[in-house]
């Protein structure tokens, strides 16, 4: 039974080679008929290349004149024009504003003022002391043994007057009490100040400390320099009445 189920199958294949055999011969001889004009083959007609349609841009539009349609490639490269933009700008009306009154006009007069003539002021007393400043000097002949104001004091005829009060101090408040001078030599005075750079005033004064010259500023440099600066310096005074 196993060997007559074999043998039909077999046989059945064969059959089926034998079918498609017969298939492809009769394919072949159906092209091959139609290449050459054999046979009542059906003939193959090209089919027509139909054009494809025209696009009218979104720009252009349709007219109804018979020109025919510019193309999709003439209608891209064609700048269409457009309409301009115009920015529309508010208008304002102005508000009328009420008038403002003007003031009332106030009459000017320019009048020169005549100058009145005016007192000259009082002329300042200057002060008359009964002792003048005769001479005030720096002497280099004395060099720099030390640091002096000295002087003599004379009457209204120039003859040396002793008896009579010198009063020396500083422009920082330093006082030093006043000198006599003396019989002898007659007329004179000395006073021993610092050897500091400093400026003294000199005076005549009497017994109750009033003055009774004009004052006299000495700068002392503390320094010796012939011709320029001194330690001893000289003043005088005269009786003037």
């Amino acid at each position: 039974m196993q060997n007559g189920g074999r043998g039909t199958a077999i046989a059945f294949l064969v059959v089926m080679l034998i079918i498609c055999a017969g298939v492809y011969w009769v394919a072949q001889s159906v092209r091959t008929a139609g290449v050459w004009g054999i046979g009542s083959a059906e003939v193959i007609t090209p089919t027509p290349h139909i054009a494809p349609p025209t696009f009218t841009p979104f720009s252009v539009r349709p007219t109804p004149s018979p020109t025919p349609s510019p193309t999709l490639e003439s209608a891209l490269l064609t700048p269409t024009a457009q309409p301009p933009i115009v920015a529309a700008i508010p208008t304002f009306a102005p508000t009328a504003l009420p008038p403002t009154p003007l003031p009332p006009l106030v009459p000017v007069f320019f009048n020169t003022p005549t100058p009145r003539p005016t007192a000259p002021p009082p002329p300042t007393a200057t002060p008359t002391f009964p002792f003048q400043v005769a001479l005030q000097t720096p002497d280099f002949e004395r060099g720099c043994a030390g640091y002096y104001i000295y002087g003599y004091v004379y009457d209204r005829n120039g003859n040396p007057l002793p008896g009579v009060r010198v009063h020396v101090f500083d422009i920082y408040g330093n006082d030093i009490p006043p000198v006599v001078t003396k019989t002898e030599p007659p007329g004179w005075y000395d006073v021993v100040i610092s050897n500091q750079r400093d400026t003294w005033i000199v005076e005549v004064v009497d017994e109750a400390g009033r003055q009774l010259s004009p004052r006299v500023q000495i700068l002392n440099t503390g320094n010796f320099v012939e011709g320029q600066e001194a330690c001893w310096h000289r003043v005088d005074f005269r009786q003037s009445r």
